[in-house]
């Protein structure tokens, strides 16, 4: 028989060790607790991107929105993988090339005359021929949706505000960028920035368009894209519309 004997330096690191592998068993354990805690406490306070989703949409049908009640329909046409899918995307900042997003586009146009201006020719030693120049005033629009299996989840607008003397854009006044719709939870679409200017007798309009995702300052990520807009003076005004 044959005993083997400790030194006291072996026993204390093999105490040690005792120690360290209860003590990292235990913080294991907290952090599984907290963890659960805090999803339980997240789910409790924050519903899901796609509950509220489902939510703002009967909502809107409710108020007799027709749009909102076509898309409610398709919604709950969805099959579970579908609407899996969605609720992925809904969770982030969605963009015109998001993987399962398209993007439709239209374009209008409103024109309204201007006063008149005379232009003049000839010396001023013989009588002068004259010849009457009518400009417009002219807002043309660009819509954009972003759409996930028919069904819309934002849609924005960029609107330009230029002259013309119905061959050529003569100068350019004015853009505007609006939000038209937004059903995202925990999400802001805006318009940072636009360039706008005209060359070669042509209108050129951009809006950056941001969409911002989180709840405060926490876990906040943003994409963004630029809607473009080219116009010409002409009456097909608007020769482009949609995403750069």
């Amino acid at each position: 028989m044959f005993f083997f004997i400790h030194s006291p330096h072996q026993l204390k690191n093999s105490n040690m060790r005792k120690i360290l592998g209860m003590a990292t068993a235990t913080a294991i354990a907290a952090v599984g607790f907290l963890s659960s805690v805090n999803a339980a406490f997240a789910s409790e306070m924050y519903p899901s991107a796609l509950d509220h989703f489902r939510s703002n949409l009967e909502q809107k049908a409710t108020a007799g929105d027709v749009d909102a009640i076509a898309d409610l329909q398709r919604l709950r046409a969805l099959s579970p993988a579908q609407e899996q899918k969605l609720a992925l995307i809904l969770n982030c900042p969605i963009s015109h090339d998001t993987p399962g997003i398209t993007s439709e586009s239209h374009a209008s146009v409103s024109v309204r005359p201007t006063t008149s201006t005379t232009l003049k020719s000839g010396s001023a030693s013989t009588t002068s021929a004259q010849a009457t120049q009518s400009l417009f005033n002219v807002t043309a629009t660009c819509d954009a949706n972003y759409v996930f299996a028919g069904i819309t989840v934002s849609e924005v607008r960029l609107t330009a505000f230029y002259e013309t003397n119905g061959s050529i854009v003569t100068r350019h006044f004015a853009k505007s960028g609006t939000v038209l719709k937004n059903l995202q939870w925990a999400t802001v679409v805006s318009f940072p920035r636009f360039t706008n200017y005209v060359s070669s007798g042509k209108g050129y309009f951009s809006g950056t368009v941001r969409v911002e995702r989180g709840v405060g300052d926490w876990f906040r990520n943003q994409s963004e894209g630029n809607l473009a807009m080219r116009v010409n003076g002409g009456k097909s005004a608007i020769e482009y519309c949609g995403w750069q």
